[in-house]
C-alpha cells in the first residue's frame, strides 16, 4: 500500500467545513482514486473521531496511525 500526503490549499485559517467540500469534490472527481475508506478527526466542543466508508473502529484506527507515521516520516527516516 503506498499514500499521499496532499497539502490542502486553505481558502481561510478556520474554515474547515470548506475544505472538507473542496476534499469531498476531489473524491468524487476521481482525484484520489477509488476511495472506500478513511478516518477523520474533528476538534471543536470535543474531541471527534469519525471512521468512513467501510472503515469501523479498527480500520479507523489503523488509518491514523497511518497518517501519523507519514508525518513522521521526514523526522524518523533518513
Amino acid at each position: 500500500m503506498t499514500a499521499k500526503l496532499y497539502a490542502l490549499p486553505l481558502p481561510g485559517p478556520h474554515n474547515v467545513a470548506e475544505v472538507l467540500r473542496r476534499v469531498a469534490d476531489k473524491i468524487d472527481a476521481g482525484e484520489y482514486g477509488d476511495v472506500g475508506e478513511g478516518a477523520l478527526v474533528l476538534y471543536g466542543n470535543g474531541l471527534e473521531v469519525f471512521g468512513l466508508g467501510s472503515a469501523d473502529g479498527h480500520g479507523a484506527h489503523y488509518l491514523l496511525c497511518c497518517g501519523a507515521r507519514r508525518l513522521e516520516s521526514p523526522v524518523v527516516s533518513p
